[in-house]
């Protein structure tokens, strides 16, 4: 065993004609335990061992052998396991042969005649083996079993598979759609294996499960509007391939589409008690409080309804609980779920911030599966003894994986138990997939443009470089829409640009420059050698452990810890922004920036900040730039805190009202979304997959760095230079 590997590592040894189910098994492994599983989704000839496989083989701490009818026409996969137990010493208990669907097959083992490879005669047949039946049924949980068995017989101590996937990858829409195109609706396996549903998903729903009992819709048509059939879905892809390319013109017309949302003609026969409870997760956002009063008035009118028609004396009562302080309300001793003053919500509906305390779900992300799972074992039971029947949780991409992981596990904990989970998107970021934009961001745009507007008035009267920080945990779009947005800014740092320090230095000393050269020039009262640059909140410089322990930047141990695991996470930030993060962040471009105005240009120090920026703009008087500050504005909290818009009122009363609508129908495990022209419910394994980012090759962040002007240096655009010199002849 290699003692430097923080997790145990499980080799996979299989045929490739089964290799769809076993991308599911790691998986399911994966996500149940802190381990590490190998398996070469490439087919071999025997006699080949690649470096890759050899390592995995050295490094790997159990060996699962999948047999199968086939085996005895693979013989690599006797050659993987005589290589490992080479190595290993012939340490049969720690192997596990997996027996997909064989009474009893027997290993009849060709003499290879590897000279360089001794065959260790191990005999397989004594080995205690797992039986796996019906594993090619897309219908069964024959992955999630066979994850189970292997554990028992490793005597790993692992959680409840939460179904999430194994890492969070930053994907556009369109490339998640390319992807089932391309591939037919069937994925390749490295996708299966992180997590991703093999073909497009189906809405999860209790209308086609023969337990539940549906009964007719109390709302009127003719005064609520028409409901929509259970066949009615809208396709995510707008586009039409024209081109003359076969493969891609058969890819353009796969069916990839999402239930369109609305009331439905049958409602689920919910018990005469409808226990409904809402739950905001993540920071405030404008429009909380109107998603909140659509959700009540919603179940009010139902409630209205049902004693209106009288038919059968039945009763509709409806309990509006909210849950305070976020998922802590579920998982903590001392969670609170209170009962709901509907008066007092609807006299909410405009105002800014949530009536309902809110809280972050870091917690339920812990990457620990059995530390997880005991949160999660918590709610769900909550959930059960509090006899809810629906739960609303609004928040953002991190809510919508817990929202998932919740119904997963209460389905397996519970599965003759009838909950609707539903989810409803909140970010400020605009970062969840699947959103056309989430409420609450053009308040957040809106608002950020004025207080851009009102730095820059600042910093044009008294000249000075400004910085403002805003939102952006993982992506651009609210930098980059505000940029553009208020046409008075020089440089917009996103989290998808991986800059560095000394490109940023020496054109903001060339533009101030220039700028200054100018007014001197033009001797005019508007001209001023200022300049303004717009920052996410991990717009962190790639080049920072130059800077990281240098005395003038002043770092925190915090912070520096803070950018050595953002560096160890690939750049990624999962939850909630460190403050130390955010922080380190603004500190690095702002110190590193007035070091080099002051020491560089102001007193012509060619080595205050080392060769790569000895070099001073032309035309610096250096007499000017010693007493030039850089400012920073941190307005994020207030524009959080804001009186959400119009736009934003309606958009967060219709995703409550058919949130509502999507619950008493029988669906479940979902988020109402509106995806381009269209109000549509999104299955939770969609959402998951990701985060939502700018396309740096897209024409909106091209026409972002062209406003700017920060279209000189590579690694301020995220360009490559070729496009770049495209880009500046149309200029």
């Amino acid at each position: 065993m290699n003692k430097s590997k923080s997790k145990p590592m499980l080799f996979i040894s299989y045929r490739h004609n089964i290799a769809s189910f076993i991308a599911k098994v790691r998986h399911c492994l994966i996500r149940q335990a802190e381990i590490d599983c190998y398996f070469h989704k490439e087919d071999r000839k025997a006699g080949e061992f690649p470096k890759a496989l050899t390592e995995a083989i050295k490094n790997s701490d159990f060996f699962i052998f999948f047999l199968s009818s086939d085996t005895k026409d693979s013989p690599w996969q006797l050659e993987e396991i005589d290589y490992w137990l080479e190595l290993h010493e012939e340490k049969t208990d720690k192997i596990v042969v997996v027996n997909l669907g064989e009474e009893d097959l027997p290993i009849n083992r060709p003499n290879l005649g590897k000279e360089d490879m001794p065959i260790n005669r191990a005999n397989l047949q004594d080995v205690e083996r797992i039986k796996i039946a019906n594993y090619q049924s897309a219908s069964t949980n024959a992955h999630l079993d066979c994850a189970k068995e292997i554990f028992r017989l490793l005597r790993f101590n692992a959680a409840s598979f939460d179904d999430l996937p194994t890492s969070i990858d930053s994907r556009y829409e369109k490339d998640i759609i390319k992807l089932y195109k391309e591939n037919n609706d069937i994925l390749p396996l490295e996708f299966i294996a992180k997590g991703y549903p093999q073909k497009w998903p189906e809405a999860c729903s209790f209308r086609n499960v023969d337990n539940y009992k549906f009964i007719q819709n109390p709302l009127n048509q003719e005064i609520y509007g028409k409901y929509r059939s259970d066949d009615s879905c809208i396709n995510v892809d707008a586009r039409l391939n024209q081109q003359f390319d076969e493969a891609e013109s058969r890819a353009s017309l796969i069916p990839l589409t999402l239930p369109e949302a609305g009331p439905r003609s049958k409602i689920l026969d919910f018990p005469n008690t409808l226990r409904v409870a809402i739950l905001v997760s993540g920071g405030i956002a404008p429009g909380i409080n109107a998603v909140i009063s659509a959700i009540t008035d919603r179940h009010c009118t139902y409630e209205m309804e049902y004693k209106n028609k009288k038919s059968g004396n039945r009763l509709h009562n409806v309990e509006i609980l909210g849950c305070i302080e976020g998922f802590n309300s579920l998982c903590s001793d001392g969670g609170r779920i209170i009962s709901l003053d509907i008066e007092q919500i609807r006299a909410s509906a405009n105002r800014g911030g949530s009536l309902l305390p809110t809280a972050r779900a870091d917690q339920l992300l812990n990457k620990d599966p059995v530390m997880r799972e005991k949160l999660l074992f918590k709610i769900v039971n909550k959930l059960k003894d509090r006899q809810i029947n629906i739960l609303y949780i609004i928040g953002g991409e991190g809510s919508m994986r817990a929202t998932h992981a919740i119904w997963t596990i209460y389905k397996q904990q519970y599965p003759n138990r009838c909950l609707s989970v539903i989810g409803i998107p909140k970010t400020m970021d605009n970062d969840i997939l699947w959103v056309w934009q989430s409420f609450g961001f053009l308040s957040a745009v809106e608002k950020a443009r004025q207080n851009i507007i009102q730095l820059s008035t600042e910093v044009i009267s008294n000249p000075r470089l400004g910085i403002m920080q805003l939102f952006g945990s993982s992506s651009g779009f609210v930098v980059s829409h505000a940029a553009l947005g208020s046409n008075v800014c020089d440089l917009a740092l996103i989290p998808e640009l991986t800059f560095k320090m000394r490109d940023l230095c020496k054109y903001m000393g060339e533009l101030i420059s220039e700028r200054l050269s100018s007014a001197k020039q033009n001797n005019m009262v508007n001209h001023s050698p200022y300049a303004l640059i717009v920052i996410s909140e991990i717009a962190i410089p790639e080049d920072f452990e130059d800077y990281i322990n240098v005395e003038y930047v002043g770092l925190t141990p915090d912070e520096k810890n803070e950018l050595k695991r953002f560096k160890r996470n690939k750049r990624k930030v999962l939850g909630q922004t460190p403050d130390a993060l955010r922080s380190a962040g603004l500190k690095l471009v702002s110190k590193v920036l007035q070091k080099y105005i002051k020491e560089v240009m102001g007193k012509g120090d060619k080595n205050a900040l080392g060769p790569e920026l000895s070099s001073l703009p032309p035309g610096t008087p250096a007499d000017y730039w010693k007493n030039f500050r850089v400012v920073t504005n941190e307005p994020r909290h207030l524009i959080r805190s804001m009186k959400p818009t119009v736009s934003d009122v309606a958009y967060g009363v219709r995703l409550g009202t058919m949130a509502v609508d999507m619950a008493l129908a029988g669906y479940t495990d979902c988020m109402v979304s509106q995806w381009l022209t269209e109000y549509v419910v999104v299955p939770l394994k969609l959402v998951v997959l990701g985060r939502k980012q700018v396309p740096q090759e897209g024409i909106f962040w091209r026409t972002v760095v062209s406003k700017t002007g920060q279209i000189k240096y590579e690694s301020l655009t995220g360009i490559p230079i070729i496009e770049r010199r495209k880009m500046k002849k149309t200029q």
